[in-house]
């Protein structure tokens, strides 16, 4: 018997996590991993996202049959419930990888569930838009139903706006919803067998789409006593229980509080959090999520116990944005600061971001409390914006 790992990121440490498997492990990757010796099989691929993927996951099946089919990336979710379904696997089917995938199917589930979320809908062509904003008006947002990181998410707050807006190309996969006023909060956690095993619930600085303005990023950890977390908390399990049942996900859910104390749910996706938001768990609470999670998919029943956090902590993104930089610190004058991981080398030329993963650095705080916390955030953010060295333009004069 054997395990298949869908390893689309080079970087996780497979050969740590499952030392102690007995089952054998095939892993597909595009990339060289870690310690590849440990792998029984190792089968290089040329893309996760061509046809021939499943075709051969189902000859790797048959030659050693699989218990578990696992991944962490979203993206492969949905090809992984397919495989899941044809081979007779335990783990998220595919009806479940739909809903956590397909946000007009994510949010019909919950608004059958009596949950309340923002006004939406499925766009066909641009008259689907047009109905939609007579009927609910501007601000709207406009973004894939099946995208992450913010990638192709655009707020559009006016006509003149959207016919800007549909000049760029035909719509393709999207969905439109009225725009939400509030705080964004986001909850991260790993669910197995009808019980949430662990949860921590953060607040967004700034929004998701902060990146889009040229502004940082981030998020700080609440503190588990807070009421506002324990209500988070519910309103996750609330969005669980409401989509199709799986035995086992590790979740990032997002929250809007809206100014008048309620919750609507943003949307959820059966994976972890990305940023570092991982690595923020990992140093409040102890509890590596993606570890844990890649275990027990794999079939090591790990008892998982809610830690305390003996602090609180959040992270900070500080986006790129075009230019060249000359420098960046080498060192972080606060010893508040827990890491501080440089995104781009010195001379290179960068350009505008197109999604929330490029960054200038990113940085992981500590705090007692969470005023703490958010004001330590803005003090580095401030202070690292002003250390960088960015190459001058120089203009050249005409011969």
């Amino acid at each position: 018997m054997a395990v298949l790992l869908m390893g689309r990121w080079s970087g996780l440490p497979f050969h740590e996590w499952l030392a102690d498997l007995n089952d054998e492990i095939v892993l597909f990757t595009t990339d060289d991993m870690q310690h590849p010796e440990f792998y029984h099989k190792l089968v290089r691929i040329q893309s996760f996202d061509t046809a021939d993927v499943l075709w051969n996951a189902l000859d790797q099946h048959r030659e050693t049959p699989f218990t578990a089919v696992f991944g962490t990336s979203e993206y492969d979710v949905i090809r992984m419930g397919h495989l899941r379904d044809a081979i007779g696997v335990q783990g998220q089917s595919l009806a479940s990888a739909i809903a956590y995938r397909d946000k007009v199917v994510m949010k019909e589930h919950a608004v059958k569930a009596g949950m309340e979320v923002a006004k939406f809908h499925r766009i066909e062509t641009s008259l689907d838009l047009r109905l939609f904003v007579e009927q609910h008006g501007y601000p709207v947002v406009i973004k894939p139903v099946d995208g992450g990181g913010a990638v192709n998410t655009q707020v559009i707050h006016d006509e003149a706006q959207m016919l800007e807006f549909l000049k760029k190309g035909p719509l393709v996969n999207m969905m439109v919803e009225t725009f939400v006023e509030g705080d964004m909060y986001h909850v991260d956690g790993i669910y197995k067998d009808g019980e949430l095993l662990f949860a921590s619930v953060s607040r967004y600085l700034n929004g998701c789409l902060a990146w889009q303005q040229g502004l940082s990023r981030g998020s700080l950890t609440l503190d588990p006593d807070s009421p506002l977390f324990v209500r988070m908390r519910e309103k996750a399990i609330e969005t669980i229980r409401a989509l199709p049942e799986t035995p086992l996900i590790s979740f990032h859910a997002e929250f809007f509080l809206t100014p008048d104390d309620r919750i609507l749910l943003c949307e959820i996706a059966s994976r972890s959090g990305g940023a570092r938001v991982v690595d923020t768990i990992q140093h409040v609470y102890g509890l590596h999520q993606n570890r844990t999670w890649t275990r027990l998919a794999c079939g090591l029943n790990d008892k998982v116990v809610q830690p305390v956090p003996a602090e609180l902590g959040g992270y900070l993104v500080v986006p790129s944005r075009p230019g060249v930089v000359r420098a960046l610190p080498a060192e972080i004058p606060f010893d508040w600061v827990v890491d501080y991981t440089p995104g781009v080398k010195p001379g290179v030329q960068l350009d505008k971001p197109t999604n929330t993963v490029a960054n200038l650095a990113t940085f992981i705080v500590k705090g007692p409390t969470e005023e703490t916390v958010e004001a330590r955030l803005m003090q580095l953010n401030d202070w690292f914006l002003s250390a960088v060295e960015w190459e001058e333009e120089v203009e050249h004069s005409k011969a």
